[in-house]
């Protein structure tokens, strides 16, 4: 009995400590994997960093400043529920003149890069879709506002989840945030 009383504290002992020390390595810096959506370094060198720069010279810190003059327009008492929907559908066309140039600075650049992982050029592919799919949103958008539609901007989730998280989440992880979504709408 007493070896059964001891084989059960020494195997429970040996699940505490095994226990623990899973725990331990979970959380320090050698277990940590990169996320699946993380460019490779040598990508992050070469595509990111120029790619950051540009979107940061459209966007600055990622903001659009005539940006909160939407915002604004939509309290004006003045202005009739049309004229709002016009004055916010024009802020909206000029942003979209930043991101179609963005945008297209960006397949420029992933054209002209040269990534020996596929991994990287699956990942930028995949990431300018959702940048098409998020400015083809804001285009309808603007069209609705034009005809007199107030309404709020809404994208098109795909996989359960909409590409402006998707967009803003890639970008801040691979080190270029000002190439995220940028604040207006």
């Amino acid at each position: 009995m007493k070896k059964k009383l001891l084989s059960l504290r020494t195997l429970a002992i040996a699940f505490v400590v095994l226990a623990t020390g899973f725990w331990i390595w979970a959380f320090s810096p050698f277990a940590r994997n990169p996320h699946p959506d993380t460019l490779s370094d040598n990508a992050k060198e070469s595509f990111s960093s120029t790619a950051q720069k540009m979107c940061d010279e459209i966007f600055p810190d990622g903001k659009w400043e005539p940006g909160r003059e939407i915002a604004s327009i939509r309290r004006n008492s003045n202005l009739t529920d049309s004229e709002k929907s016009m004055k916010r559908a024009e802020f909206a066309r000029r942003a979209e003149s930043g991101m179609d140039e963005m945008l297209n600075q960006l397949k420029e650049l992933r054209g002209s890069s040269d990534f020996p992982e596929t991994k990287d050029r699956e990942l930028l592919d995949k990431w300018l879709i959702d940048w098409e799919q998020y400015l083809n949103d804001h285009k309808a958008w603007a069209a609705q506002l034009e005809l007199g539609k107030d309404e709020e901007f809404r994208n098109t989730a795909i996989d359960g989840t909409r590409p402006k998280e998707r967009l803003d989440e890639f970008a801040r992880r691979n080190k270029m945030p000002s190439c995220g979504v940028p604040d207006f709408v």
